[in-house]
């Protein structure tokens, strides 16, 4: 019969990597991954779960004998070695596990024949497999790329001129300048807007004064119309940022200079955006004064069917390239990501639903699913856009360090909510300010 100091010894044994020593005390931590989120001007707080903590075992052990320094070199081998290996443990079992932060060892000369140790283990066995990081933003450009080759190749499919009358390949050319019209009244407006010197307005009037010559290649058309279309949408997201200027300038910025900057792209930002939908959607108006064609003969059915293609080609290039320039410009707010992604996706629905073409259906579903998913996941880690009462007329400094601790946001309020005077930030009034 086995000695009760023998039963305890042996229900005390650790192994790991092979290694074995004797368990002095053991505990485990275990929990949930929470932040606590707080709210200007609530008293309430929101917990956000971000899943289970990883399961620790701190673990004070020893080895003893006339060999106890062999022995204890022995086990800090084994806690020296990278990644995972088998844990046997008297109370938890066998499992995976990896040895996390500090090995730490003591020797005393009055106990001799003993060292002792404690370390930090950490399970691995029964994590949930790390869901691979998806480059969303590469998606969303695969899949703009995909609908405009798909729709371009629809277009030269469908538009044909071939044994019209004159006054009916005139009418298709007339179309076309008119789509070239469209792109070159959204680049005014952006270049205006966003103050960038464009190039893109000399190429859609040489091409505007090409199309004649074109007219009966359907595939040049539909890629000089693409190529403009990302020229002109993709300017809402060119970055001019006066941080960037003001750091190239040779000297180093005052702190008024630089929070004045940050204020200034932030500004710009916000601009990029709203002026990406705006020239969206006034190139979705292109075709709204076309005067519709009768089908009264075969060849006016032609002439309707051209009209139609060039709208749609032109309105497939917008859409897609707008959700290209989505998946780049910044975003500020969860409200603005929530807002952009659905405006999209009801402009991709639009195009669904007129969709004849398989293949054109499943690229416009494609990237309706890939601009969804980025600004689903974007929108996860940005702040909300909430409102704040100042309670009487005060400085937007200290409104900024009221409601974040932060005086340098004080730029940031005024910006945001068109203050005149930083100085006095009217109150009664309530402002637009970001929740965090």
């Amino acid at each position: 019969m086995a000695n009760w100091r023998d039963e305890i010894k042996n229900a005390g044994v650790v192994e790991f990597r092979g290694a074995e020593f004797y368990l002095s005390t053991s505990s485990k931590t275990v929990g949930r991954r929470t932040v606590i989120h707080s709210f200007p001007g609530r008293d309430d707080i929101e917990v956000e779960d971000l899943g289970r903590l990883p399961r620790r075992f701190s673990i004070s052990g020893f080895v003893l004998g006339d060999d106890a320094q062999a022995q204890r070199d022995v086990v800090q081998a084994a806690f020296e070695q990278a990644g995972p290996g088998k844990l046997i443990h008297p109370y938890y079992g066998e499992m995976q596990a990896v040895a996390g932060g500090q090995f730490s060892t003591s020797e005393n000369l009055k106990e001799g024949r003993i060292a002792h140790f404690s370390v930090q283990m950490i399970r691995v066995d029964d994590q949930v497999p790390t869901v691979p990081q998806v480059d969303t933003i590469a998606k969303v450009d695969e899949a703009a790329d995909n609908m405009q080759q798909i729709a371009a190749a629809v277009y030269a499919a469908e538009h044909d001129v071939d044994g019209l009358i004159q006054a009916y390949r005139d009418s298709a050319v007339q179309t076309i300048q008119n789509a070239a019209a469209a792109l070159e009244s959204a680049n005014n407006a952006i270049s205006g807007r966003l103050s960038v010197i464009s190039e893109t307005g000399q190429a859609i009037i040489d091409f505007s004064s090409s199309v004649g010559d074109l007219i009966g290649t359907p595939a040049d058309i539909a890629s000089s119309l693409t190529s403009l279309s990302q020229s002109v949408l993709g300017a809402a997201g060119i970055v001019n940022a006066a941080i960037g200027e003001l750091l190239n300038a040779g000297e180093t910025p005052t702190t008024a200079e630089l929070a004045s900057a940050q204020a200034l792209d932030a500004e710009k930002d916000r601009r990029r955006a709203d002026v990406m939908l705006e020239t969206m959607r006034s190139m979705l108006e292109f075709g709204d004064d076309e005067t519709p064609t009768a089908e009264t003969t075969p060849q006016k059915a032609i002439e309707k069917a051209n009209q139609e293609a060039s709208i749609r080609l032109s309105h497939a290039n917008s859409v897609a390239e707008t959700c290209r320039t989505a998946s780049l410009v910044p975003i500020e707010s969860r409200t603005q990501a929530i807002a952009i992604r659905d405006e999209l996706r009801e402009a991709l629905d639009d195009l669904l639903e007129t969709s004849e073409d398989d293949n054109e259906y499943n690229a416009i579903f494609g990237l309706s699913v890939a601009i969804s998913k980025h600004l689903t996941t974007v929108s996860a880690s940005l702040p909300e856009i909430i409102e704040y009462t100042p309670p009487s007329s005060l400085p937007a400094v200290v409104v900024a360090y009221s409601l974040y601790a932060d005086a340098d946001r004080d730029l940031e309020i005024a910006a945001r909510n068109s203050v005149r005077n930083p100085c006095f930030v009217p109150g009664g009034e309530a402002l637009e300010v970001l929740s965090d």
